[in-house]
């Protein structure tokens, strides 16, 4: 019972570490986010998930489009195995390294050969897994795609963060208590790819897993988390972004809380989306930033 505790003090210290990294890499060039570097994918689905000028039944048909979408996604990706592992070689290879170059040198303008050799670092560490797999690699590949996607969000708005953990949570309880999708795919050969957080019984490289959390429990709340992060540099109050990370905090212990009581797997995204959601906006309703920030586009 130790262990665990320990275990998820130190999964929460990483997520926090992780979101607190890549928050300092997304405004530190600007504190809007708003670099000459366009993320046209990203940029297009925030966009269609701004709620500005929606009737109740267009903001329903989205909700259940963006679940719909990820949940048959789930179905394909664990009835063909194979052709997700390749798309993730692909993924981790080309778009991670290269992504993760390009801010780094926005960041830092860097000469010709260091950008390759910043490439060729960032693309061997995300594809070690591939090499040999254990924790540290299948950490260290999600460590750097989730630094990615964070940065990604860089430009979330409240609208479509409201949006997004709709859509989300919709998804992930229909995964696990509808389709019992989820459960399949947590049993079976993607729990060797960098698809999930691990924290080992021991340091050794042979250990196993005593806790697990899904890459996406940690980047989807984290496009909230990256929201706050950039309004409280653009109000000055830090207590926006604390607000937010002890909400993940609060929907994370929920979790595990609910999942220990009932002995069944839990879809950690309906009490983390939530959680870190609520913490930002009761702290943005108390410092009279609210509406202002509710109207805010992507």
């Amino acid at each position: 019972m130790i262990r665990f505790l320990i275990a998820l003090l130190v999964l929460q210290a990483c997520i926090i570490g992780l979101y607190v990294l890549s928050g300092k890499m997304a405004f530190s060039a600007d504190p809007n986010g708003a670099w000459l570097i366009k993320d046209e994918g990203m940029d297009t689905l925030l966009s269609w998930l701004d709620l500005k000028k929606l009737t109740l039944w267009q903001i329903a048909q989205k909700i259940i489009l963006l679940a719909g979408g990820m949940t048959a996604l789930l179905f394909v990706i664990s009835h063909f195995p194979i052709v997700f592992l390749w798309l993730m070689i692909v993924y981790d290879t080309g778009l991670t390294a290269y992504m993760l170059c390009k801010y780094a040198n926005a960041l830092l303008d860097l000469p010709l050969r260091t950008k390759i050799l910043l490439f060729a670092a960032i693309a061997l560490a995300v594809n070690a897994w591939i090499v040999t797999v254990n924790w540290a690699t299948i950490d260290c590949a999600a460590w750097l795609i989730g630094v990615m996607l964070l940065i990604q969000f860089r430009k979330t708005s409240f609208r479509a963060a409201v949006l997004l953990s709709a859509g989300i949570m919709l998804y992930d309880a229909t995964a696990v208590f509808g389709t019992h999708v989820m459960q399949h795919v947590a049993t079976t050969q993607f729990m060797a790819l960098p698809v999930l957080f691990s924290i080992p019984a021991s340091l050794s490289l042979s250990s196993p897993a005593i806790l697990h959390l899904g890459l996406g429990d940690v980047v989807l709340p984290g496009a909230i988390v990256m929201m706050a992060i950039r309004e409280s540099i653009a109000h000055k109050r830090s207590v926006l972004a604390v607000a937010a990370l002890g909400g993940y905090v609060a929907g994370f212990i929920a979790t595990i809380v609910v999942m220990v009581l009932f002995r069944f797997p839990q879809p950690a995204t309906i009490y983390l989306m939530p959680g870190t959601l609520l913490g930002f906006t009761l702290a943005a309703w108390r410092g009279g930033l609210l509406k202002k920030i509710a109207n805010r586009s992507s």
